[in-house]
């Protein structure tokens, strides 16, 4: 009878080790894709900011014309701001776009 019982038992804990197993295996294969990339561009919109005419101006991704030209004039820029807005300074996602026109018109 005590042997019955404890096949029944190691049985039961085997299956539960082995379904344990199997979701700690599942799982973390979809939580490890989420950590190597962790900005996940494609889902915000890109904007860059530019020098448009003088001004700061803010560009759509793959659009040669702004969709808002600020009151900022570049030449009151220090000169490496100047250099990289003539390059264009990306902004990942409506967030990222504010920081950066607050940083520029304060």
């Amino acid at each position: 009878m005590i042997s019955k019982r404890l096949v029944i038992i190691v049985s039961v804990l085997f299956a539960a080790i082995a379904v344990t197993a199997l979701v700690f295996t599942l799982f973390p294969a979809q939580n490890q894709a989420q950590a190597e990339n962790p900005t996940d561009t494609t889902s915000e919109a890109v904007y860059y900011l530019k020098d448009y005419n003088g001004r700061l101006a803010v560009f759509s991704q793959g659009s040669e014309r702004p969709f808002k030209i600020t009151e900022v004039e570049i030449k009151t820029l220090p000169e490496y701001d100047q250099k990289t807005l003539k390059q264009g300074i990306q902004a990942y996602g409506q967030k990222e776009l504010t920081r950066l026109l607050e940083d520029f018109c304060s």
